[in-house]
């Protein structure tokens, strides 16, 4: 599913999600290269990443699962994992902000 915020017209928001899971393995990795503003954990086995690409432009992926052994300040290459989702729950959040 893709929204177009009405009053953020600079943001981009993806959800990506598996209706029948298989069990499979799914990674979460950086959409482009850049540097981890922020790799959190949050409630019920939630993990939080923001990205600041440069030029403006940033992401933050939010998935059920583990995180990758990153943290602030890192710089990640395109297509570096991030994480792993939750094979019971593969769902990811993805929000694409730029100024």
């Amino acid at each position: 599913m893709k929204t177009l915020p009405p009053d953020r017209p600079n943001q981009l928001s993806y959800r990506f999600e598996t209706p029948d899971p298989s069990g499979g393995n799914f990674e979460t990795l950086a959409p482009f290269s850049g540097t981890v503003k922020e790799a959190t954990s949050l409630a019920e086995g939630w993990q939080l990443v923001k990205l600041d690409h440069g030029q403006g432009l940033t992401s933050e992926l939010t998935f059920p699962g583990q995180r990758a052994e990153i943290v602030g300040g890192q710089v990640v290459e395109a297509g570096q994992k991030l994480g792993g989702l939750d094979p019971r729950r593969p769902v990811l959040a993805w929000k694409l902000d730029w100024t």
